[in-house]
């Protein structure tokens, strides 16, 4: 099996270990991320504000993007 790829956060430029490309990767333990967050440009985000982002929105502050 590989390794995780490192990446930088597309919200905060925080690295995270990405295994996308492996069997598993630890994002799919959260939630997805609502299809309005979704940009073109963006990439992985690191598990803080993944979590910040895949809260229902009565949850999340206002500045969350």
């Amino acid at each position: 099996m590989g390794t995780p790829e490192i990446k930088r956060c597309s919200r905060c430029g925080d690295t995270l270990s990405c295994g996308a490309k492996l069997e598993s990767c630890w994002c799919q333990q959260l939630p997805a991320l609502p299809a309005n967050l979704l940009a073109p440009a963006s990439d992985c985000y690191c598990p803080r504000c993944l979590a910040l982002l895949t809260k229902p929105a009565e949850e999340s502050p206002a500045d969350v993007v």
